[in-house]
């Protein structure tokens, strides 16, 4: 589920466009003494788009590793901009803090970059990212979940609330269109 955040990162800031091609290498992809598999083998080259759809680790980690293995900071700082390393300020209590890591953090690695590619090295909660799948549904529009709209006194409203906006825009129009057709495939 995560891929989707970083081809949004990818396209947004013009490293890919959807059918910029990868060589998927049969579904197995080694890095630095550790190898990157797709749950189906035999996958080649691909477009962007194709390897979004088939859900290739080795297409994504390939992608983004060679897009930012010399500027990691890059990458993250494009998940940053997608608010996905801040908590959603629930209304109920006992929401868990996301990790996103930054070339910074003292468990970088140099597999961390390709890993976090498609998912490993980084938590979220699956309501995080629901929310950000949800801005995507909502044409680029972030919104923190409410679970009570109001409270009610013997039938009269003593309390309303309203969703709270996290970002109007979590990418470009043309990203957003992108990435849309891409999770329709």
């Amino acid at each position: 589920t995560f891929k989707l955040a970083s081809y949004m990162t990818l396209l947004d800031q013009h490293k890919i466009d959807t059918n910029t091609r990868v060589d998927c290498q049969g579904g197995q992809y080694r890095l630095y003494n550790h190898t990157i598999k797709d749950s189906h083998l035999g996958t080649g080259v691909l477009t962007a788009k194709r390897a979004f759809e088939e859900s290739s680790n080795v297409g994504i980690a390939k992608l983004v590793y060679q897009h930012y293995k010399s500027n990691p900071k890059e990458f993250t700082e494009g998940l940053y901009r997608l608010h996905l390393n801040e908590k959603l300020n629930l209304q109920i209590p006992g929401e868990g803090s996301p990790l996103v890591k930054t070339p910074k953090s003292k468990s970088w690695s140099g597999l961390t970059l390709p890993q976090m590619a498609y998912g490993y090295e980084l938590k979220m909660t699956p309501l995080q990212m629901l929310t950000f799948y949800n801005a995507v549904a909502n044409q680029g529009e972030m919104i923190s979940p409410i679970f009570v709209k109001e409270i009610r006194r013997l039938g009269n409203t003593i309390e309303h609330f309203k969703a709270r906006v996290i970002e109007r825009n979590i990418c470009s129009d043309e990203t957003l269109e992108k990435v849309k057709k891409m999770l329709e495939g």
